[in-house]
């Protein structure tokens, strides 16, 4: 062997077994930072408003008979917040009013709720999130924001979200509320109501959730 062609031969090894600095640092495969698993997400924030009508089932408590009904169902607005997990359950509160048809007894009956609310929402990797909510809380009736009575609510609420943006939801809901409520009088027509036994409706309520960003 040529001492010309053996020279080349131990160049060659030797850039073969070093390496050259530049080369080793483009044939470095860069590493990938996968997004966290689904029960390692943080909790996020969810502000909801929903209106909606909501149309009594059973009332004979707060309506008896030979009296005017001051609740005929109208016109209700749910304000809420809540906070989510990635597992899909979420607590929260919320607030609601209800506007009521109450015939001549009442100027404006209104009915307001301050509920405690836990929810389950379903299929959190499609675009499409049905949920079940179940809330209590204390409530609040009487003509045009006044209390003539106390009392309380338990809602039981069946719906779906409808994901347009990742912070962006619309929501279709349909709760079932039980209102029992303090026996009271009302003044202007002198009639003892809600002797015994408790109320309730179904609404229909469209709505808007915003979720906080990431």
């Amino acid at each position: 062997m040529s001492p010309r062609l053996a020279l080349a031969s131990i160049v060659v090894l030797v850039l073969l077994g070093i390496g050259l600095p530049g080369h080793a640092q483009v044939s470095e495969t860069p590493s990938l930072e996968l997004p966290p698993a689904l029960g390692e997400r943080d909790p996020i924030w969810a502000f909801l408003v929903n209106v909606g009508w909501f149309v009594p089932f059973e009332r004979d408590s707060i309506c008896p008979a030979n009296a005017d009904c001051i609740y005929n169902g109208g016109l209700n607005v749910r304000l809420g917040v809540e906070r989510r997990w990635a597992s899909g359950l979420s607590f929260g509160v919320g607030y609601d009013a209800s506007v009521v048809d109450s015939q001549t007894v009442y100027e404006l009956g209104v009915l307001q709720a301050l509920t405690v609310v836990g929810k389950y929402v379903f299929f959190d990797e499609t675009n499409v999130h049905p949920f079940l909510s179940l809330g209590a809380g204390p409530a609040l009736f009487g003509d045009t924001f006044t209390a003539d009575t106390y009392g309380g609510v338990v809602d039981v609420t069946g719906g779906v979200e409808l994901e347009l943006t990742h912070a962006f939801r619309l929501v279709v809901a349909i709760p079932w509320r039980i209102l029992v409520l303090r026996e009271f009088t009302t003044a202007q027509d002198d009639v003892r109501r809600s002797t015994s036994g408790g109320n309730t409706a179904f609404a229909v309520e469209v709505g808007a959730v915003i979720l906080e960003g990431p």
